[in-house]
């Protein structure tokens, strides 16, 4: 408090007058300057930080809420912050779809700089209820806009869906003992059949990880996930496609394969029926099973890649042992 000397009152006023200001980027600007002096003066300007996120105005709910990101960082006052982020976080459960943007964005960010904040809420009977009830489509959010002869769909649920599983991945990084596995799994099979192709991808890209590390609940749910792979697999792009509209469903379609690859290497995979059917169906489809070589083919490289890079850092030494394990190579010095 004293850096500021006796300027941080009028400085919080103006910036506190601006929390409603039209331009999202002055908000944002504002949400910067609060969450730093949050960090200089935390028992000053955190209590009034909470006095906005009780405004009734949606902006500066979700500006103060925006705020506190820039707060949690490595020099992140931890006894103030863990007294009160609590209802900085309660905003994911805010009617307003601002305002719970900005309340994951924070969660992610505190979740990734600073898990000993979020771990003790991962218990508590509201946080992971609300955030996994983010990752829903929801019908109501989608909204019809027409473009002169044409109609076009705009899902205001899109980002919140991609927020709340970028959420999920990095819990799953940074505090995966506090999770529930089999209710985190439920919630992202939902997102493997979600209407858009980027959120399938996140969702395949978070059900590899999730293989990798807890292979067993997995193989639980593999006959479940391997219909909706299937179906983006076995999807034919419209005749009357553009380059563009084909270029996103060949990648969508690669992102499916490589996620089929990681599933199929787990332990018993092929005690999976429909599973089992499935990668027998690739095998047996010539285009298919072209995706599934060249995927395999690219993680070989990227294996070999891996292991080139670990054998130059140690050029200039004395290399006398060169050791494999499985997939990763290790260069042993003498």
């Amino acid at each position: 408090g004293d850096l500021m000397g006796g300027h941080m009152a009028p400085v919080m006023e103006l910036l506190m007058r601006q929390c409603d200001a039209e331009d999202e980027g002055v908000r944002s600007l504002v949400s910067e300057c609060l969450g730093r002096l949050g960090l200089i003066c935390p028992q000053d300007v955190l209590p009034r930080l909470q006095e906005l996120i009780r405004q009734p105005g949606a902006l500066t709910r979700a500006t103060a809420v925006y705020a506190l990101k820039f707060t949690i960082t490595d020099h992140a006052p931890m006894q103030e912050l863990s007294g009160c982020i609590a209802d900085f976080l309660a905003l994911i459960k805010d009617e307003e779809i601002g305002v719970r943007k900005a309340a994951l964005t924070t969660l992610n960010s505190s979740a990734h700089n600073k898990p000993v904040l979020i771990r003790p809420m991962l218990s508590s009977d509201w946080l992971l209820p609300a955030l996994y009830g983010e990752t829903v489509y929801k019908k109501e959010l989608v909204r019809s806009v027409n473009l002169g002869p044409f109609q076009h769909k705009v899902d205001d649920g899109a980002e919140l869906r991609k927020l709340a599983l970028a959420c999920m991945d990095t819990l799953l990084d940074k505090s995966a003992e506090k999770l529930d596995t089999s209710a985190f799994l439920q919630h992202l099979q939902a997102r493997l059949s979600d209407e858009l192709d980027d959120i399938k991808q996140a969702a395949y890209q978070l059900l590899s990880k999730l293989a990798v590390r807890e292979p067993f609940c997995v193989r639980e749910v593999l006959d479940t996930v391997s219909e909706p792979l299937s179906v983006v697999l076995n999807k034919k792009p419209k005749e009357s496609a553009s380059p563009q509209d084909i270029e996103r469903h060949n990648e969508l379609q690669r992102s499916a394969m490589q996620t089929v690859v990681v599933l199929h290497k787990m332990p018993e995979s092929s005690t999976c029926l429909k599973f089992h059917a499935m990668y027998e169906s690739i095998l047996q489809d010539a285009k298919l099973r072209a995706l599934l070589d060249s995927v395999n083919s690219d993680e070989a490289k990227a294996q070999r890649a891996g292991w080139h890079l670990e054998v130059e850092g140690h050029v200039g030494r004395d290399v006398s042992v060169l050791q494999v394990e499985g997939n990763s190579a290790h260069v042993t010095s003498a």
